[in-house]
This record gives structure tokens, sequence and C-alpha cells, in this order.
């Protein structure tokens, strides 16, 4: 069990009723089809 746990990666919320995801460090954003802009990052 983790006491404190961070996770950094970017996340791809869910879109048209396809799960959510982490995204893969080794590929480009463009790979990732994103409908619209990007709001923010957190």
């Amino acid at each position: 069990e983790l006491k404190e746990s961070f996770n950094y990666g970017l996340f791809c919320p869910p879109v048209n009723g396809k799960a959510g995801k982490f995204l893969d460090e080794e590929r480009r954003l463009g790979d990732y089809p994103f409908n619209g802009p990007v709001g923010y990052l957190e």
C-alpha cells in the first residue's frame, strides 16, 4: 500500500462513450484524437 502516490501523467477524459485513459508518454500528442481544444492542464 502506498501512503502517498502522485500521477503526473496526461489524462484524456472520456468522450462519446469511450473510456478515459492516460496518454502514453512515448507517443506524440498529435497521435491522439482530441475533440476540440484542451481546456487546461491540472
